[in-house]
């Protein structure tokens, strides 16, 4: 068994223990396979450098602990050496994303909410995604401005800002279960079931 090992390294053609003094503790240089495998639970206590994929099989987890006061992450960096994003675990219980100098963090979660500090949620692609469903809806929605196009109701009836012909037009109209204009709102007026009332 290997103890007080403060940095693991793993490179493509070796493996390094590092102890605390930072010097080579145990180091295998043959030529091995993409798999590396441990039996058992491995400690590092410090960096744990890999520079290939990790994969966990079987179940099992790979495991951050952090100490009493002592915060815990996973620093993430581009092809050329640069950190870009670090997840940390503090010491209150909270897991938060930060850019890559620390400076700003982008969200942060614990076991109650998951809030958002600098950025957008977005979906991938331009109305190709939902929020929620018919069977798991969002109880309230709080906003200082909605910004939408069509509104529906569960009761079928619609709001919509286009007409018949699909072009935006300067006001809205209210169309019933089979899509008939019930009353429509412009500049010009008011139209009730297509008759003019204001």
């Amino acid at each position: 068994m290997l103890k007080y090992i403060k940095r693991l390294e793993y490179k493509a053609d070796k493996i390094e223990f590092l102890g605390k003094d930072s010097k080579t503790v145990a180091e295998f240089t043959s030529k091995f396979s993409d798999t590396l495998k441990f039996k058992g639970v491995c400690e590092v206590h410090g960096d744990f450098k890999f520079y290939r994929d990790i994969w966990i099989y079987n179940g099992e987890r790979l495991r951050l602990k952090r100490t009493a006061d002592v915060n815990t992450g996973v620093e993430f960096y581009d092809n050329e050496g640069i950190r870009k994003f670090v997840i940390v675990f503090d010491n209150n219980d909270i897991i938060s994303l930060f850019n890559s100098e620390l400076a700003a963090s982008v969200w942060k979660v614990n076991d109650a909410e998951l809030i958002l500090y600098t950025r957008d949620i977005k979906p991938y692609a331009d109305n190709t995604h939902d929020l929620g469903s018919s069977s798991s809806r969002w109880a309230n929605v709080y906003a200082v401005n909605v910004v939408t196009g069509d509104v529906k109701f569960d009761n079928k009836w619609k709001i919509t800002e286009y007409d018949e012909d699909g072009k935006l037009i300067d006001g809205l109209r209210v169309l019933n279960t089979k899509g008939e204009e019930v009353l429509r709102i412009t500049n010009e007026g008011v139209w009730f079931k297509g008759e003019k009332i204001a």
